[in-house]
């Protein structure tokens, strides 16, 4: 088993939409869980190179970092694990006159709360094309997304899957907030929390990339089961208290109800 690495760019968009549990009317909702609860497959423009050389059974872990839209306040988060993926199988297509590889995610792939990895990722050494060991992340005073943008093979999984496994361990924050009224001051928190090395569950991070930057919608009974197992298994619900926040109908009304149910809302 072979382990790969890539980086990709999360954004925080300020929806128009409404946060509300009833769906809009245009809205096509996704009736599987799958996505939700953990990766269905990756895909990359890189066909050549490592990106070329992943079989079936090998490892991709992708590092991301989430991006704000406000210029006023820190711009990005430190980077993190977005996810595992097994991969279980490997196809080519063709998207806008462009080759790219689709990687099928295999059982025990998984998503990752947000916790700081910068720690981890200055220690990891990849293999170039001649079997030569380099550090992934030569300066750290650059951004890790200029050493990662093409997918690179690691030296070995060994460290990077043990710290991955200690994540899961750890107890983590459930942001609860309003989206309408609340993100800015949500992402404040979170920034605040990663930056104590806190691990953190804010949906802009730890939801799929296709349902909070791109507008997919997934049926709202298995949204809401996703969220209160994520409570249930939280240290503590954090609110981001709105004019808004709590409001009838709206999840954040949902997510502040369970919590207080559980005792795990904080004061």
């Amino acid at each position: 088993m072979n382990h790969f690495i890539h980086y990709i760019r999360r954004d925080i968009l300020l929806q128009k939409n409404d946060d509300i549990i009833s769906p809009p009317f245009y809205a096509a909702r996704k009736k599987t869980p799958e996505s939700i609860y953990y990766p269905t497959y990756h895909i990359t423009r890189s066909t050549q190179g490592p990106a070329s050389r992943i079989k079936p059974g090998d490892v991709i872990w992708v590092v991301a970092q989430l991006y704000s839209p406000w210029d006023s306040y820190r711009q990005q988060l430190p980077p993190a694990l977005d996810m595992k993926l097994i991969v279980k199988s490997i196809s080519q297509t063709v998207v806008n006159d462009r080759p790219l590889l689709r990687f099928r995610a295999a059982e025990g792939s998984m998503w990752f709360p947000y916790k700081n990895a910068v720690e981890i990722l200055i220690e990891l050494q990849t293999l170039n094309q001649n079997n030569t060991e380099m550090p992934l992340w030569g300066n750290p005073e650059q951004q890790i997304g200029y050493y990662l943008q093409s997918i690179r093979q690691l030296k070995d999984g060994a460290k990077l899957q043990e710290w991955a496994s200690n994540i899961n361990l750890e107890p983590f924050y459930f942001i609860s907030y309003r989206i309408k009224d609340g993100t800015f001051q949500a992402w404040l928190q979170v920034a605040k929390l990663i930056h104590e090395e806190k691990v953190v569950f804010w949906d802009r991070w730890t939801l799929p990339r296709r349902m909070v930057e791109r507008r997919e919608f997934i049926d709202d009974k298995i949204l809401t089961g996703f969220l209160q197992q994520k409570i249930q298994q939280c240290r503590q619900v954090i609110p981001i208290q709105t004019d808004l926040y709590g409001a009838a109908g709206s999840y954040s009304a949902l997510e502040k109800a369970y919590a207080i149910g559980l005792g795990k809302l904080k004061p």
